[in-house]
């Protein structure tokens, strides 16, 4: 049996009429009228508006409406048969498939934020020294100041540095005349500890 857009053209043809005219008549859009000449069932919109424009163009063509309408059904029927990949890849969306992906997501985040904090807590702790630009100096005592993380131990020389809570921190070294290694160190809760050092010369003025 012939295709619908077959029959309903080689009618139109017989009867010499324009398909501008069934589309001024109809009110059926010519681009929707062309492919359905050319049974591109396709690129129609979707039932049950296919079926009713099959429907009006028929009538237009004193065809019977309910013949042409079952033929339209068994295109689509044999559209779907031919096409499995186009009709499986469709994908929808269901109020079940909406809640597992958001119980993913939700997972994908909580993994994600525990992964972050197992990693900030496995490393080293930061440490940042304001070191004098020189490398010496000719005062008798010299301020160490920096910064790291508030929870961690700050000690500088082995002696313990308060850390305010912010993460900075400061005190002063008192300086013997020659070269003095300044040693800071900065330890985190799991025992990681970062070391900052530095030689500084003094001298004294006579």
């Amino acid at each position: 049996m012939k295709p619908v857009g077959t029959i309903l053209k080689q009618s139109r043809q017989s009867l010499g009429i324009s398909l501008e005219k069934v589309s001024k008549e109809t009110k059926i859009p010519l681009k929707i009228l062309k492919n359905l000449e050319k049974n591109k069932l396709q690129s129609l919109p979707q039932e049950p508006y296919c079926s009713l424009y099959v429907k009006d163009y028929a009538l237009f063509l004193s065809l019977s409406p309910q013949r042409m309408v079952a033929i339209c059904r068994r295109d689509l029927e044999d559209l779907k048969s031919t096409s499995p990949l186009s009709t499986s890849s469709e994908l929808t969306v269901t109020p079940k498939l909406t809640v597992a992906v958001l119980i993913l997501a939700t997972f994908l985040l909580f993994a994600s934020y525990l992964f972050y904090q197992y990693s900030k807590f496995q490393r080293p702790p930061s440490l940042d020294i304001d070191w004098p630009t020189t490398e010496s100096v000719v005062q008798e005592e010299l301020r160490v100041e920096g910064t790291t993380d508030p929870q961690n131990v700050v000690r500088v020389n082995q002696k313990p540095i308060m850390v305010d809570p912010e993460g900075s921190f400061s005190t002063t070294v008192k300086l013997s005349p020659g070269a003095n290694t300044i040693k800071v160190e900065a330890t985190s809760l799991n025992k990681k500890t970062t070391t900052e050092e530095k030689v500084i010369g003094f001298t004294s003025t006579p």
